[in-house]
């Protein structure tokens, strides 16, 4: 883990990427973006809503994992996205999962480091998501497995096996609760 510089100069590129102004060493980008190549980069995955651009796909192949009120999709006003649905451990295992492939990605593409937003979309959910809902969600490494980190063994330079240390951590969180 390499923490930001210190007191750098940021810049939050949310949409299409743009090259920053001198003395930027601190940017923000989407996730389909391509990091900074002069800087410490940090990946936007969009973690709670959808993108307004993927509306139609997640429509098309997730829609199960849409929040809906009376049948209709349920929409962040500001900004045109259908909040996901994480009011059961099964489809917040479903989104964990494709999340959890964009923010591999985001490592294999070069980024530093990761800002899962809008988990504050319960907020917006008409009163269907709850506090607790999002908490569950956010600590969503209660329902992973040895396999869902196995990318983590991958690039780790040592090799290290992390598995095994997940299995023991989850187990004595078992124990405690």
């Amino acid at each position: 883990l390499e923490l930001p510089p210190a007191n750098s100069k940021w810049d939050y590129q949310i949409g299409d990427p743009y090259p920053p102004r001198d003395g930027v060493s601190l940017v923000s980008r989407d996730r389909e973006a391509r990091p900074f190549a002069k800087g410490y980069t940090i990946c936007y995955v969009n973690a709670y809503q959808t993108q307004e651009a993927e509306v139609r796909w997640w429509k098309n192949h997730h829609r199960n994992l849409l929040l809906k009120k009376d049948g209709d999709f349920v929409f962040d006003g500001f900004w045109g996205e259908i909040l996901f649905d994480i009011r059961t451990p099964a489809k917040r295992q479903a989104l964990a999962k494709i999340v959890g492939r964009w923010i591999a990605g985001c490592g294999e593409d070069g980024f530093d480091a990761i800002e899962p937003d809008n988990l504050d979309s319960w907020t917006r959910s008409k009163k269907l998501i709850t506090k607790d809902d999002a908490r569950a969600a956010a600590l969503g490494a209660l329902e992973l497995d040895e396999d869902d980190i196995a990318l983590c063994t991958y690039v780790c330079a040592g090799k290290f096996d992390y598995g095994p240390l997940l299995r023991a951590a989850l187990e004595r969180i078992e124990k405690e609760a």
